[in-house]
């Protein structure tokens, strides 16, 4: 009850400031664009969140589950990807001042899209586990105790790490 709480204060906080950017004209500059990304990264993970625990002791397909964990992982990485968007930007235009582009809405939009196909990218590597328990039916990490789970985790990263080797 607490934790879905603060999912929704998160949630309604992030969408007041981010209508303040979108109403108020004084704040239509750059580095208040990469902070409604941020806004929009915090809505969109809060909100996978508290579904995540709210449905997370509930039986579902490998199908569903696949889903389910790729969301998971996409929406663990948001806001630190948003983050990092903003410095690369920060970075290139006070390092690179001189150069136009870094001064173009172009570049704005580059960071803020190379940001979301990363973060969208990323977790496809741990659905390579996912092959490997075809003949299970039901998702397998949400009803294990916490060893299993961790152990799943760590076989899981095991998995990422050969197939990226592979690569």
């Amino acid at each position: 009850m607490v934790q879905s709480s603060i999912f929704a204060l998160t949630v309604l906080f992030a969408l007041i400031y981010a209508c303040l950017i979108l109403c108020i004209r004084r704040m239509h500059r750059t580095h208040y664009l990469f902070i409604l990304n941020i806004c929009i990264n915090i809505t969109t993970s809060c909100i996978y969140f508290a579904l995540y625990f709210q449905l997370k002791f509930q039986r579902m397909s490998l199908a569903v589950c696949v889903i389910f964990d790729y969301c998971f992982s996409a929406a663990s990485m948001q806001i630190p990807f948003a983050f990092v968007a903003f410095t690369v930007y920060r970075y290139c235009s006070i390092i690179y001042h001189m150069k136009g582009f870094f001064k173009t809405k172009q570049w704005i939009i580059s960071c803020i899209s190379i940001q979301w196909m990363s973060q969208l990218i990323c977790p496809l590597a741990r659905l390579t586990y996912y092959t490997v328990i075809k003949e299970k039916k039901n998702c397998f990490f949400l009803n294990l105790n916490e060893n299993e789970f961790l152990f799943n985790r760590l076989a899981l990263v095991d998995i990422g790490k050969r197939s990226i080797y592979i690569l």
